[in-house]
């Protein structure tokens, strides 16, 4: 077994339904493996402007 930290960014889609919009599985939580997260986000189509709440 290892330990890893799995970011998960779900949201409400365009027609209203919950929906996942990225997975990112890393060694640690860090401010490298966020930085990394976001970008793919963004590369996924997420508009930048949105609110984004953080649940740790």
């Amino acid at each position: 077994m290892v330990k890893a930290a799995v970011t998960l960014a779900t949201g409400v889609n365009a027609e209203g339904y919950r929906a996942l919009f990225g997975m990112h599985v890393a060694m640690s939580k860090s401010v490298a493996s966020w930085t990394r997260f976001f970008p793919d986000l963004k590369a996924c189509g997420l508009k930048e402007g949105l609110a984004l709440r953080l649940s740790m």
